[in-house]
């Protein structure tokens, strides 16, 4: 991202962050591949344990999950969506020097926000139509729908909520919106989509 994207900004991306993001990452895929082994992924006790976790917050249905080698991911596509979209948004306003900005978007923003809220209904209304042979569906669900409306709804929570996590935390807090434009939010949802 560059400046003019996100104007406003205390200071641009420095090379240390984007390294340290990398690391991290780096540390992340190691750290799964050192406790899991590909080949024995029916019996794993830290995948078991994330598959606790994924009953407690999604409904796991298999065809609408993702699986590798077999074992079914955690949690659904749509969720899988929702909490990488807050994650994608928290460290990207994060990296953006904003964690103190401790308002909400402007009314076009929100708007924009409420609609990718709203194409994430009609998309789960339209999958849950599925279960019930006899009620009309527009179109047939597809897991890369789900991810992207998924995403769509993370980003939106993620925006809305990361205020209210400033206002929590800094006593000093800057009076400036999170994301302040429609070509901010369009900037997010670009690298949402590439995360995708």
């Amino acid at each position: 991202m560059s400046e003019t994207v996100f104007r406003g900004l205390s200071r641009p991306f420095s090379n240390r962050a984007v390294l340290l993001l990398i690391v991290l990452l780096a540390l992340l895929i190691l750290g799964f591949y050192s406790v899991t082994d590909i080949s024995r992924l029916e019996h794993n006790q830290v995948l078991d344990g994330a598959d606790y976790v994924g009953y407690a917050v999604c409904h796991r249905i298999t065809d609408r999950s993702f699986s590798i080698a077999g074992r079914q991911l955690p949690l659904c596509v749509r969720c899988t969506g929702m909490y990488l979209g807050v994650a994608l948004t928290f460290i990207i306003l994060g990296l953006a020097g904003r964690r103190r900005w401790s308002m909400l978007p402007p009314l076009r923003v929100m708007l924009v926000l409420i609609a990718l809220i709203g194409f994430m209904a009609i998309d789960g209304i339209n999958s849950y139509s599925h279960f019930f042979p006899n009620l009309p569906h527009a179109y047939e669900p597809r897991n890369w729908l789900r991810l992207i409306t998924g995403m769509g709804a993370g980003l939106t929570m993620g925006i809305i909520l990361f205020p209210a996590v400033a206002q929590s935390l800094w006593q000093n807090q800057e009076l400036k919106a999170s994301v302040g434009n429609l070509r901010e939010l369009g900037a997010i949802c670009l690298l949402a989509l590439l995360a995708v």
